[in-house]
């Protein structure tokens, strides 16, 4: 069973008011946050209305938004969730959005696909089209980090180019886990 991103960002922020997660599906994330402000936001409206119907009217505020343009002020949330979704955005963008809308000294916490995940995923293909799809994140994953930019289209994010966009966004590494060395979470603070 995968660990909830709390547990992470509660080593930095035990008691949040606002928190954000970014990329939220259906808001699984959000569900030890209930009793705070929580907002969950999404690309696919589709994970959206479902979410809406698992928590019922305890359900935290689930926005449809691209986490390039997050729509709230800055310093908006003492924690900054964002599981597994960074990979289909415009990597520096986001990061620079989420650190925006992060509170001084509070916590983002980032999982990630490592090159790891898409090498097993080639590995383990089970028709053409997945490896062809594993195989064109890896060239666009190896573009990015040797050229520092981005085409269109998923990427990979390995540690070191990581720590040093959440430092360009103004955050600091706190703690990587790669407990999960395919997804490894990464707990930065805002400085």
């Amino acid at each position: 069973m995968r660990a909830p991103l709390q547990r992470f960002a509660a080593r930095l922020v035990p008691r949040p008011r606002c928190v954000l997660d970014v990329g939220c599906g259906a808001g699984q994330e959000l569900l030890p946050y209930l009793d705070t402000v929580a907002v969950g936001m999404d690309l696919r409206r589709s994970g959206l209305v479902e979410g809406r119907s698992l928590f019922g009217e305890r359900a935290p505020r689930l926005l449809a938004g691209a986490a390039e343009a997050l729509p709230f002020a800055s310093a908006a949330f003492d924690v900054v969730l964002c599981r597994l979704a960074l990979p289909y955005t415009d990597v520096q963008r986001a990061l620079g959005e989420m650190a925006r809308v992060l509170a001084p000294g509070g916590a983002l916490v980032l999982q990630v696909h490592h090159l790891r995940y898409y090498l097993q995923r080639a590995m383990r293909a089970g028709s053409l089209a997945e490896l062809v799809h594993a195989l064109r994140v890896i060239g666009r994953g190896a573009a990015f980090e040797l050229t520092g930019r981005q085409m269109r289209g998923e990427v990979f994010q390995l540690v070191g180019s990581l720590r040093r966009m959440l430092t360009a966004a103004g955050l600091a590494l706190v703690e990587i886990d790669e407990s999960d060395r395919g997804a490894p979470i990464a707990l930065a603070r805002r400085r």
